[in-house]
């Protein structure tokens, strides 16, 4: 229900900063209940309160100076490539485990029942891609994680489920690789973009 230029223009730099669905995103549960007002309701009132849960939400997770987000998107970058335990072993406790050191302001706010399931979600795109790899599973849940549960439709993500695709290269582990490769190289170039964003 957003017309004006003003609302227009702050929902797409909330779609920016914490993804492209974050409307729906189960993590950013004050977006839901932001738009959840009568549409009836003047859109300047819904968009400020918007805005308000949004500020709320960056100053207790990504921090006063965005220092949570840059430290968690570093993180991002230096996944362990190694030591996954199988799927059938203990994967999810250790996945979890880690998503709680990766981003721990967003792990506790969101808590662990929220993003437990990115990991069925991660997991069910690994499949359909054909890279059934537990360091596949484990690139696209933190990248869910940390970027928004949309990363599969988000324009600012293509590149990492191209990289998963089979028809960029036939052997998953060598996709898994290069998404790798692709995700250290964009963390470190949003962290630099995050520093730089006007208070």
């Amino acid at each position: 229900g957003f017309t004006l230029r003003g609302p227009v223009r702050m929902y797409v730099d909330l779609m920016l900063w914490f993804g492209y669905e974050f409307d729906s995103d189960p993590q950013l549960p004050w977006a839901a209940q932001a738009l959840a007002s009568s549409p009836a309701e003047e859109q300047m009132a819904r968009a400020k309160a918007l805005y308000d849960a949004a500020q709320a939400y960056a100053e207790r997770v990504l921090g006063l100076q965005r220092e949570h987000a840059i430290d968690a998107l570093d993180r991002l970058g230096r996944i362990p490539t190694t030591g996954w335990p199988h799927f059938d072993d203990g994967f999810n406790d250790a996945l979890m485990a880690h998503l709680g050191k990766l981003y721990p302001q967003k792990f506790e706010y969101a808590g662990a029942a929220t993003v437990r399931p990115l990991i069925r979600r991660a997991a069910k795109l690994a499949w359909r891609l054909d890279a059934r790899l537990e360091l596949a599973v484990a690139l696209v849940t933190a990248l869910m994680f940390v970027g928004g549960h949309g990363v599969e439709k988000d324009p600012l993500y293509t590149w990492a489920i191209e990289e998963l695709s089979a028809s960029k290269r036939p052997n998953p582990p060598d996709r898994v690789a290069k998404l790798y490769e692709r995700l250290s190289r964009f963390t470190a170039a949003a962290q630099g973009d995050f520093a730089r964003q006007p208070e």
